[in-house]
């Protein structure tokens, strides 16, 4: 059942980021070229904002994660039950206090705009795009949480898809027939409460002892304040950017060319999270069992994978972000895109994310966020300090090297710890398999580049990137596979069985 509801969740996960990706590139591009590069930059602005007062959650999602972990493994749903009713009344109270900080964002956003956009239409998107997040806090947060505990996180990715779709089609037409951008948003708004609503009735049928007048038991949620020193520091130092130039550039076209690299980078991102993620609840469970030697070797197959899946799209990024780029932005004119450097960085940036990704899994499974809080607070730290001092000088590139100087301290950080303080003896391994990959990356990315290729239209960047995917497939699976053949042959064993169920 453990590893029929995993496959389930990674799938579910994976197929739902890749809906993302396609509709996610595609609609700023309609939206950019309908609306302007400001106004798509006023969008990702706020939205950035909004992830800052979102902060409010104060870490209960995932501090009832871990302490759902042991009571579902051990079928005690009273303890459940008290667990759920504790996240419920700290949800609701979060959700009250995110309403009256979203109203005072609506007020004082507008001081952060050139003047361009009317302020009327600034402080309604702001209302309309934090309303989603409002709807998360009062009725959807607790159901995710439970859901995601249970390992039947794929429902509530399945309903995200379908959603996305609806969505998707709904925010095309309307673009298409040039309406209003704040109507286009309180589209997704709704759609985003008609997934709720389903999401509600499958666990209320699926689950009948779930019950939310149990006794809270508030001294499970001890670790939401470990985890809201790491989400602040997460959201730090994945929103800055966006932030910091909104603040001192004050320049929405700029913005808008940082948000469709980012859109790139963070798809990826996000891409190989949902593999990660949707495992965090089976480590979570086995941690809870005592199944150390079932974790150890768990782990390093699961960061053989990911490694191989993460390099490979870094790899893929590097040689076809600029080419990708140039078709993208082909009838753009209202701001340059073309910026080689800022795609190197952004790759980095991908990289170096990519692989914390195994070792954080694992941290977020056995719950040591107050042991690793200091490391955090320091990456935010970094990334603050370097962006702001930068970003006069060098604009975009100034807060992504920023990013880049927090993501190298931190990632190593993350790794050393897990090597010695959850799994022992599996840090040699990790770094190996880290340093082998980036020389067969630069091997790749040098292949390419001689070969060269120019690239004009959509169908030769596709036939491009087609090139691009299956050298790079074949060099990091031989080589890898030759280094660590007994991994091989494991990895392609749970390969064959999957495809055989």
């Amino acid at each position: 059942m453990r590893s029929k509801n995993a496959f389930q969740n990674v799938i579910s996960a994976i197929v739902l980021q890749v809906i993302i990706v396609l509709t996610g590139i595609y609609i700023p591009q309609l939206m950019i070229t309908t609306y302007g590069s400001s106004v798509n930059g006023m969008v990702s602005s706020i939205t950035q904002f909004i992830s800052y007062i979102s902060l409010v959650e104060a870490g209960i999602g995932n501090a009832s994660l871990v302490a759902l972990f042991s009571p579902l493994a051990d079928q005690k749903y009273g303890n459940v039950n008290s667990i759920m009713s504790a996240t419920r009344n700290f949800y609701r109270w979060a959700g009250c206090i995110f309403f009256i900080l979203l109203l005072g964002l609506a007020m004082i956003y507008p001081a952060f705009s050139s003047g361009k956009i009317n302020t009327s239409l600034i402080r309604w998107m702001v209302i309309v795009l934090g309303s989603s997040t409002l709807v998360d806090f009062w009725v959807l947060g607790k159901y995710r949480v439970f859901l995601n505990a249970n390992q039947k996180g794929y429902i509530v990715t399945i309903t995200q898809s379908v959603g996305t779709v609806l969505n998707a089609v709904i925010c095309i037409l309307l673009i298409k027939f040039k309406c209003g951008i704040l109507l286009v948003k309180a589209i997704a708004t709704f759609v985003y409460i008609l997934r709720t609503i389903y999401i509600l009735v499958y666990v209320k049928k699926k689950y009948t002892y779930l019950s939310f007048d149990a006794v809270p038991d508030n001294s499970a949620l001890k670790r939401r304040w470990d985890v809201l020193i790491h989400q602040i520091t997460g959201v730090i130092v994945n929103s800055t950017d966006v932030v910091v130039l909104t603040i001192f550039l004050k320049n929405f076209s700029e913005i808008s060319v940082y948000t469709v690299y980012n859109l790139i980078a963070s798809n990826i991102i996000t891409l190989l999270d949902s593999f990660s993620s949707s495992l965090c609840a089976v480590f979570g469970e086995v941690f809870a069992k005592k199944e150390d030697e079932l974790v150890r070797e768990s782990y390093l197959i699961y960061e053989y994978i990911f490694f191989l899946m993460s390099f490979i799209a870094a790899t893929c990024m590097m040689i076809l972000m600029i080419p990708f780029m140039k078709v993208y932005t082909a009838n753009i004119t209202d701001a340059q895109y073309i910026r080689p450097v800022t795609a190197i960085l952004f790759t980095v940036i991908v990289l170096s994310r990519s692989i914390r990704t195994p070792s954080l899994t694992m941290i977020m499974a056995v719950g040591h966020y107050r042991e690793t809080r200091r490391a955090a607070i320091l990456e935010a730290v970094i990334n603050i300090v370097v962006s702001i001092l930068l970003v006069k000088k060098c604009g975009i590139n100034g807060v992504l090297i920023g990013t880049v100087c927090s993501y190298m301290y931190r990632t190593w950080d993350i790794i050393i710890y897990v090597g010695r303080k959850v799994i022992a003896g599996t840090l040699k391994t990790t770094i190996s398999r880290v340093v082998r990959n980036i020389i067969i990356m630069g091997i790749v990315i040098g292949i390419n580049y001689l070969i060269g290729t120019k690239v004009a239209n959509w169908l030769e960047w596709f036939l491009y990137a087609i090139r691009v995917g299956v050298i790079s497939l074949i060099a990091f699976l031989s080589i890898n596979t030759c280094f660590e053949k007994q991994m091989a042959k494991k990895v392609f064993n749970i390969i064959g069985k999957v495809i055989k169920k």
